[in-house]
């Protein structure tokens, strides 16, 4: 969003709406994708803007926090458990060819089309609901 030019603001009385996993692989299967994600964002952000904090991240940030969630399973007892941070290790070492398989499907399909904003789109809408109510009934004042 930041990139795109807009300003991002604190809004202590917004809500976020978000789906708990209501089981365990469900969990895992979360932290998984989202450690996955994870990776293949910040080669994104490394190969396309050439944002060195990326490479930080990707070898000395993401290790570090993964050392200290098994540390903190085993030393500090945190009930983390330890085959969640193994997903999110798992995840994290897919991020690269889930990047690559991505890349394949948009050359393979072609990009999607650009985001156009709601307000954009619900003007265009009324626009071609009158072009088409004007063709099928013949009024041009519509």
């Amino acid at each position: 969003m930041l990139k795109a030019g807009y300003t991002i603001i604190y809004e202590p009385k917004a809500y976020i709406f978000h789906k708990h996993r209501r089981s365990i692989p469900e969990l895992r299967q979360q932290i998984y994708d989202y450690a996955r994600g994870d990776v293949a964002y910040q080669l994104t952000t490394l190969i396309n803007d050439h944002d060195f904090r990326a490479f930080e991240r990707l070898l000395f940030g993401l290790p570090l926090s993964r050392i200290k969630q098994v540390v903190g399973r085993f030393f500090v007892r945190k009930e983390y458990p330890l085959s969640l941070v193994l997903c999110g290790v798992a995840g994290n070492l897919a991020g690269p060819f889930a990047l690559v398989q991505s890349r394949r499907r948009v050359r393979r399909l072609g990009a999607s089309k650009p985001y156009v904003p709601v307000s954009d789109r619900a003007e265009k809408k009324i626009c071609l609901i009158k072009e088409v109510t004007s063709a099928l009934t013949g009024d041009p004042l519509l």
